[in-house]
């Protein structure tokens, strides 16, 4: 790190610890403060604001940084910038590390290698649940409105029922049909009798799924269409979120009674390594609130 620019930096004489502090501080270039950055600022979920990073400053070189320090700070070093992060569970923050990560390929890549399983039976299942209606969560899309009309209003439904989807894609890039949870108690055949057979209908009071469903989802859905896809006769994997229920033991048992490997993602982590929900959910939740 450069050294810093603090007012009369001259005339102020650091102690010996300070001093050799800062000389290990200086050695370092910009790959290795990157790796620090990561590591102490990204992987904790603690971040520094301005004010907080004066404070580090001043703890290593024993004087406060003035007021346009950081604007310096920010120039030498590009690789960093001033953002607002979003909020993280603090389970989340302590649970996604590289040590977990690394195990956690490890063991995939471990099941992959020793089966010889292909693309197209390697598959990941998530669920979303959305309002009807859209939800109330405020839109980013803009819209041509008059200039001089104020207040502009766009129609929108104030439908709040929550339907949950049950999705499941494959390595490959292709989908099996989806399944959804109803809210409701009573279900009538009738309603879906032009559905196929495939996409599994359920009904919960509160519309948002649970253990049980899914694995109703997984004996009446999944377990029929991935194995009538699975060409090369080799072992079927599931990547899903874990939980260790009675339930998911329910599954993993059945799964494995025809070929199937369930493979549950570590604990708190789904936020980065839940492929449905960063790359798919996540956009078609921006869809769904326009």
């Amino acid at each position: 790190m450069a050294q810093p620019e603090i007012n009369d930096a001259q005339s102020y004489k650091p102690n010996a610890l300070i001093e050799k502090g800062c000389r290990l501080l200086h050695k370092m270039d910009v790959p290795c403060y990157s790796k620090v950055v990561d590591l102490i600022l990204e992987e904790t979920a603690n971040p520094l604001s301005k004010q907080s990073i004066r404070r580090k400053a001043c703890a290593i070189c024993g004087k406060t940084p003035s007021h346009t320090w950081t604007r310096s700070f920010l120039s030498r070093w590009p690789c960093i910038t001033l953002g607002k992060p979003s909020g993280l569970d603090p389970k989340r923050a302590i649970a996604f590390n590289r040590p977990v990560v690394h195990h956690h390929f490890e063991l995939f890549n471990g099941i992959i290698k020793k089966y010889g399983i292909p693309y197209e039976n390697i598959y990941n299942m998530d669920e979303k649940g959305c309002q009807r209606g859209g939800g109330r969560k405020s839109s980013s899309r803009k819209y041509f409105v008059p200039r001089i009309r104020r207040p502009k209003y766009r129609a929108r439904s104030a439908n709040l029922e929550l339907v949950t989807i049950i999705e499941c894609v494959c390595a490959d890039g292709t989908a099996l049909l989806p399944g959804f949870v109803f809210s409701g108690t009573q279900f009538l055949p009738e309603w879906f009798q032009d559905v196929d057979d495939d996409i599994c209908i359920s009904l919960s009071p509160n519309g948002w799924t649970n253990d049980f469903l899914c694995t109703e989802w997984f004996k009446k859905s999944f377990i029929g269409q991935s194995k009538a896809r699975n060409k090369s006769g080799k072992p079927i994997i599931l990547v899903l979120d874990g939980h260790g229920s009675h339930e998911k033991l329910v599954m993993i048992d059945l799964g494995l009674s025809h070929g199937i490997i369930i493979f549950c993602l570590p604990p708190h982590t789904t936020h980065k390594l839940q492929p449905l929900d960063v790359g798919v959910f996540g956009p078609f939740s921006c869809a769904w609130a326009d």
